[in-house]
């Protein structure tokens, strides 16, 4: 049985190359989120991309942006 994916999850998963290629560019967290929430109306906190950026043992980080 697969578990369901709770929404912040979903959001990062699809969001994920760009918010990483958004911080390989040098964008500041607060940029991140404002451009976030100005493309698709994502309201993600500072605190919690802080914590997605910096934390190395979570999947998303690792992930490199592959094009």
């Amino acid at each position: 049985m697969q578990r369901r994916l709770s929404k912040k999850r979903k959001i990062l998963t699809r969001y994920k190359p760009e918010i990483l290629n958004m911080k390989n560019q040098g964008f500041s967290l607060r940029q991140i989120s404002k451009e976030l929430m100005r493309r698709h109306n994502l309201k993600i906190s500072r605190n919690y991309l802080s914590e997605l950026l910096n934390n190395k043992s979570h999947k998303l980080s690792i992930v490199a942006v592959s094009k």
